[in-house]
């Protein structure tokens, strides 16, 4: 069987900050049955372009700089095999985003 992942408006970004350390990071990952058939991700760390696990996905990337990734429109054909006998399949799609900062140097006091 196949189908089709297909996601809108993904946006990271981090903020130029002097004496802090920030980064986002997505992913996107489907099961079908239990078993996972598909698992992008893209991470982007404060002055620096982001990383992307799967480009061509990704194709239509609006902007790919330091410190942003939008991604207008992210598709993916997902092949998968179907038990034989079955009438039903449970398809999970699972997506987290996650964004950590910090200040870097010495804490006053």
């Amino acid at each position: 069987m196949a189908g089709w992942l297909t996601l809108r408006d993904l946006y990271l970004s981090t903020r130029d900050i002097p004496k802090t350390q920030g980064r986002s990071k997505l992913s996107v990952s489907v099961t079908v049955n239990g078993k996972s058939i598909y698992v992008f991700s893209a991470d982007l760390e404060q002055g620096r372009k982001p990383i992307v696990s799967d480009k061509a996905a990704a194709a239509r990337t609006l902007k790919n700089a330091s410190d942003i990734l939008a991604i207008d429109e992210f598709v993916k054909k997902l092949d998968y095999e179907v038990e034989a006998g079955r009438t039903t399949d449970e398809i999970v799609v699972t997506l987290v985003s996650e964004g950590t900062g910090r200040r870097l140097g010495k804490s006053p006091g």
